[in-house]
């Protein structure tokens, strides 16, 4: 019968140690504390931890969505916050800082009413101070507002501007493009051939410039005045412009008393011979079939 009663006191023990604890009272734990199957009789606690939590799924809470190695905090209630002070700053509801979620919104909120501050590597990377200011970098690069503006005419040295703004503003003062350039004669150009026909051009603001390149193969059997067509350039119009021409390199042309050049010609540019006496429209008979060209356009375009 002694016997019987040991054994049952024993099973008895052994179903007690492995039972849940339900406490009464308050606890209070004064030492240092370890978590988790893998935690050691003796176990090693580096200086200034008191509480090590050990084995992938340990944690407050323990969410089941952690991985291994892992910690948990997992706060079920409607509104979820953690409260976090330290010593200096009290304990009281304007205390300290707090973490909180509500439906799918993070909220973090110094109750101290100062900064919160972003730290990586040691050093301050970001921070936000009580009045929504949000500075970033070492160099206090303060951003108080974002301009989503086309016109960029604000002068701040405090306001982001939004890549929608930055590209309008790009797009509404510099441009470029290229085009075919036509060389005529009397406006037409009849059997007239080309080994190289090219132009580039480039707008900031009003101002033009460009590039065109000409070889020709046969200059054809048209006359008149000789006159290069220009690009369009949106927003803006050939006509009435005040645009010049300089050729920067001339091969077979024949009949020139002078270097030549040209100016705006209605949506064209006329070319000319400036001779002593006058200016003197180039024509057919300056050009041969192998006439090689290229010419520098610049000046202030007319919206």
């Amino acid at each position: 019968m002694k016997k019987f009663l040991a054994i049952a006191g024993l099973l008895a023990l052994t179903t007690l140690a492995w039972a849940d604890q339900v406490l009464h009272d308050d606890m209070i734990l004064k030492g240092r504390l370890c978590v988790g199957t893998s935690c050691q009789n003796g176990e090693a606690f580096a200086a200034g931890v008191g509480t090590i939590f050990k084995d992938g799924e340990v944690g407050i809470g323990g969410s089941p969505v952690l991985s291994a190695g892992s910690f948990g905090l997992d706060i079920v209630n409607a509104s979820p916050e953690i409260h976090l002070h330290d010593t200096d700053t009290g304990t009281t509801a304007t205390d300290g800082a707090n973490f909180s979620l509500d439906g799918v919104d993070l909220f973090i909120n110094n109750r101290e009413a100062g900064d919160i501050n972003f730290h990586v590597n040691g050093s301050e990377r970001m921070s936000i101070d009580s009045g929504g200011l949000l500075q970033l970098g070492a160099a206090n690069a303060t951003v108080t507002t974002i301009y989503d503006t086309d016109a960029l005419t604000e002068d701040s040295a405090t306001a982001l501007a939004t890549q929608q703004s930055i590209k309008a503003y790009h797009d509404a003062d510099f441009a470029t493009g290229t085009w075919t350039p036509a060389l005529t004669f009397g406006d037409n150009a009849v059997d007239m051939t080309y080994d190289v026909q090219t132009g580039t051009w480039t707008r900031v603001k009003d101002t033009f410039t460009a590039a065109i390149s000409i070889t020709l193969t046969a200059k054809g059997s048209s006359t008149g005045a000789a006159e290069i067509s220009m690009p369009t350039v949106t927003g803006y119009t050939i006509t009435g412009s005040k645009l010049v021409a300089i050729f920067g390199h001339i091969v077979a042309m024949a009949n020139l008393t002078s270097a030549p050049g040209g100016d705006t010609s209605a949506s064209q540019i006329g070319l000319h011979d400036y001779s002593t006496s006058a200016r003197v429209n180039l024509d057919e008979g300056n050009f041969t079939d192998t006439t090689n060209i290229v010419i520098n356009v610049s000046g202030i375009l007319t919206p």
